[in-house]
């Protein structure tokens, strides 16, 4: 058990993702998937885990993160690093275009070609992903193709639990 999941702010992620997700037969009961989609939401509300807005484009960080996972041409020193780091691009990709969504839409000038290529970027992170089937990251395989399969579904499904979270006033 992590330190998280005996919080008063486990339970409320736990019982906003159940909800959001009731209604989608094939997500419903895949408890791992909803527990790691819990677990993104309590990992962004740790400030180390937060990106700062330094001017640039969304576009332009996810293409740098997309640069640090690759173990060939980026500076990923191993394949493991790139498997830490490809959850890490599509966790992030996901909470971006599910839970900041609004306020990225009203506060940041997002292109639907931009917004596309960042749902992608998420979906390309968690297929890869998926494909370490061996040793201690097969158990987790089922997870991230449930992600990369579903994650246009998830970040939509998400929103909601935005608004609830940081107020109705940053969703449009």
């Amino acid at each position: 058990m992590s330190m998280y999941e005996s919080t008063a702010l486990h339970a409320f992620f736990s019982e906003q993702v159940h909800a959001q997700f009731g209604w989608v037969p094939h997500l419903r009961n895949d408890q791992p998937t909803l527990d790691h989609i819990v677990g993104i939401l309590e990992n962004f509300t740790r400030a180390d885990e937060l990106y700062v807005d330094n001017g640039q484009r969304m576009i332009e960080v996810a293409d740098e993160f997309l640069s640090t996972a690759d173990p060939v041409f980026g500076s990923a020193r191993s394949f493991d690093e790139e498997y830490e780091r490809r959850i890490y691009i599509g966790d992030t990709m996901l909470f971006i275009l599910g839970i900041l969504y609004g306020g990225l839409t009203r506060y940041h000038s997002l292109e639907s070609f931009e917004e596309r290529r960042l749902c992608e970027i998420g979906i390309e992170s968690y297929y890869i992903a998926s494909k370490f089937d061996f040793w201690e990251c097969a158990h987790k395989v089922p997870v991230f193709e449930a992600l990369w399969k579903n994650f246009d579904l998830i970040a939509t499904e998400l929103r909601p639990v935005g608004q609830k979270i940081l107020g109705r006033r940053m969703v449009q």
